[in-house]
C-alpha cells in the first residue's frame, strides 16, 4: 500500500494552526479515530487539543483532489495544577481517542490519568495564546477517573487509571475499553 499525508507538513515546525492540507500544523498528533460524519478525530498531544480532519473529496493522494481541512474541536480544560510540579500549571496530555457510534468523543489523558470527553468550557478563551485558534467554547473535561494513578474499578469518578493511552469503543457491548 501507499502512505499519504492528508493534513499537516512534516517539514514545517510543529504548531497549532488550523487550515487546509499542508498548511495545517500539529504538535505531536497521537491517537485517531473515525467519526460517524467521516471526519478523522485526532489528539494533538503537545497542543493539548482535539482536532478534526475533514477530508476533501476525491481520492486520497490525488493532487487534483480538494484539500482536507483541519479545525480545533476542543482544548484540555486548564484548571487546577500539575500534580508532578506542585504549584505549577496544569498540563494535560491527550493521547488516545475513541468515537462512539452516536458521535460522542472520549480521550485518554496520560498526564492526569483520566478519560475526558468534549463539553462546555469554563476556561477563558482570552487566555489562549494569540496565534492559536479561538475554538468554539468547547473543552476536554473529565468523564472518568479520580486523577490519581492506579488501577481501580468503580464508579466513573472513583475509578483509577495509570497513564491510559489506547482506547476502543466496542459498539456491540456499548463499552469503552481503555
Amino acid at each position: 500500500g501507499e502512505v499519504t499525508t492528508v493534513a499537516g507538513n512534516p517539514h514545517e515546525e510543529p504548531d497549532l494552526v488550523d487550515g487546509e492540507g499542508s498548511h495545517a500544523r500539529f504538535y505531536s498528533p497521537q491517537g485517531l479515530d473515525l467519526h460517524p460524519s467521516g471526519d478523522i478525530i485526532v489528539t494533538d498531544s503537545r497542543n493539548q487539543a482535539l482536532r478534526r480532519v475533514r477530508l476533501g473529496g476525491g481520492s486520497i493522494g490525488d493532487p487534483d483532489s480538494p484539500q482536507s481541512k483541519v479545525s480545533t474541536v476542543a482544548y484540555v480544560e486548564r484548571l487546577g495544577v500539575d500534580r508532578y510540579t506542585p504549584g505549577g500549571p496544569f498540563r494535560g496530555q491527550p493521547m488516545g481517542v475513541a468515537v462512539a457510534p452516536n458521535g460522542a468523543v472520549f480521550v485518554s489523558d496520560t498526564q492526569v490519568d483520566q478519560i475526558l470527553t468534549v463539553g462546555e468550557s469554563g476556561y477563558k478563551q482570552s487566555k489562549i495564546k494569540e496565534n492559536t485558534p479561538r475554538g468554539n467554547g468547547l473543552a476536554l473535561l473529565r468523564f472518568a477517573g479520580e486523577g490519581v494513578s492506579g488501577a481501580r474499578d468503580g464508579d466513573y469518578e472513583f475509578a483509577r487509571f495509570a497513564q491510559p493511552e489506547g482506547m476502543l469503543y466496542e459498539e456491540d457491548d456499548d463499552t469503552l475499553i481503555v
